[in-house]
Parts: C-alpha cells; structure tokens; sequence
C-alpha cells in the first residue's frame, strides 16, 4: 500500500493510476468484506492479517493491536486517497471514533520486545497516514505516536525511519548528519558474505540478547563493518555466517535516498 501511495502521486499517466486504484481498492475492499482479516485459499486468515477489534481482545490480538491498528487506518486512509471511494474513509473514522484505533496506535512505542520487521511495518504505514491525513488532531495525535516511536529506535542510525519522522512530523531533529554517515557507509557490494565482530574488543556489548538469544553490541554496527541487511534486520547484530550465498537488489538504499532527496533531507 505504502508503494501504491507514491506511485499513485507520482506516476504521470492515467493508465497506470487506474491500475493502482484497482489494486488498493481490492486490497482494501477485501479487508472491508471480510471482517477486517486477510482471507486466503480455503477461508483461512493469515497469520499478520487480522485487524479486528474483537482479534484485539485476544492473547495474541493485544500484542499486535497497535501495530495492526496502524496498518489498517495506513491501508484505509490510502484507498480513499486513490479510489474516492465513501466506504473507506467511513470505515475508517468509524474505526477512530467507536473502536478505539487511534489509542492503540498510541501505544505503538510500548513494546515488550523489539522486533526490527515490526519497527519497518511501523514506519512504512505512518509514512501515506500523515502525508493524507488532513484533521488537525488526528495529525497531532498521529505525529505524537510516531515521535514516541522514532525516539524509541534513534539508535539504530536508520536513515530511512529518520526521514519519514521528519517528513511526517516536521521535525528538524531527525539526525541528518547519522543519516548521510550511514547512506555513505553501506557498501555497493550487497553480497551477504559471512562476517563476524564477536571477536571485537571495541564494540561493548548489550546487557540484554537479542530476541533469537544472541550477543549483540552495544551501540550499532555502521553497515561498512556488519553484514547486509535490509532495514528489517538488526543493526547491532554481530556476527552473520550468510557464506556469500545471496545478494540483495539494494532498495535498502534506494528507499531512504531518494526519500531524502524528495523531501531535501539531504545535502547537495
């Protein structure tokens, strides 16, 4: 959805618009017609694909109802930007007012672990919900979870979560100088080749695991010495046997640079 959003104001011809506008619809429409749960083969929901209030009332539903939440009204706000459709901006102040989405999106930051394809789940869906988002309190309130969120992740150095709180909420403390020492250091060699810094004396090490149980460091690991990792991975991971055997296609770059640039986040 976040890439049907920016294409959809980007792309200059009708066409492909209309392609869009299809896509989001039916991605949409689809949550809408069945209970707000992704239904697959068989009428069997997927695992990450249940966004109903009556899911959050769950053991498993009260740990994904911020993120879930966010996703859904992310997912709403981008249909009604790119179909005009009513039903979907219905539902969606619906959710707000009598559902109680926007409180659990408020308490995106209380996590009791910290998964990094959450934190990347996060960031993509607060990117098209404020850039659309038109009420001033509904921004605000918006602007404050994902504040509290990218406070929450400042360490990792991340240039893309950098971007999007600042072309989200305004805000002029986003760490442009991290941001353009992280772009500069990712390699051009996106081979995933083993590497390894447990042996490393300068890099201290967490007092906590990781949530596989593994060492990590301290601070992060700028992506010149550790393995490449899309933005879903962890920066403070220190070793990676990968052998070579993978190479990645690089819009972990492309994604944050040209964000930058959109929004002359970065230099000259």
């Amino acid at each position: 959805m976040l890439a049907y959003a920016v294409a959809y104001d980007l792309l200059p011809d009708d066409p492909q618009r209309a392609a869009i506008r299809r896509a989001a619809g039916q991605i949409a429409g689809h949550l809408l017609d069945h209970g707000l749960e992704l239904v697959g083969f068989g009428g069997r929901v997927t695992t990450w694909g249940r966004y109903s209030a009556a899911y959050f009332q769950t053991p498993d539903g009260e740990e994904d109802a911020a993120l879930n939440s966010l996703e859904l009204l992310s997912h709403l706000r981008v249909a009604y930007h790119v179909t005009g459709e009513e039903r979907f901006i219905t539902a969606y102040h619906q959710l707000i007012r009598e559902q109680g989405y926007v409180d659990n999106v408020m308490r995106i930051a209380q996590r009791s672990e910290i998964n990094y394809s959450d934190e990347e789940l996060a960031f993509l869906s607060f990117y098209p919900l404020l850039r659309y988002e038109d009420d001033p309190g509904l921004r605000a309130q918006f602007q404050a979870a994902l504040t509290r969120f990218w406070r929450s992740c400042e360490a990792e150095r991340n240039p893309l979560w950098n971007f999007i709180y600042a072309a989200g909420t305004g805000a002029s403390d986003y760490d442009a100088r991290e941001s353009l020492d992280t772009l500069e250091r990712i390699p051009l060699d996106t081979i995933y080749w083993t590497v390894e810094n447990s042996q490393r004396v300068d890099l201290p090490r967490a007092p906590s695991m990781d949530r596989f149980g593994e060492k990590q460091s301290l601070r992060t690991i700028p992506p010149s010495e550790r393995c490449v990792m899309k933005w879903n991975g962890n920066p403070f991971q220190l070793d990676s046997l990968s052998e070579g055997r993978s190479e990645d296609e690089g819009a972990f770059f492309l994604l944050p640079y040209w964000l930058g640039r959109f929004y002359k986040l970065l230099p000259p």
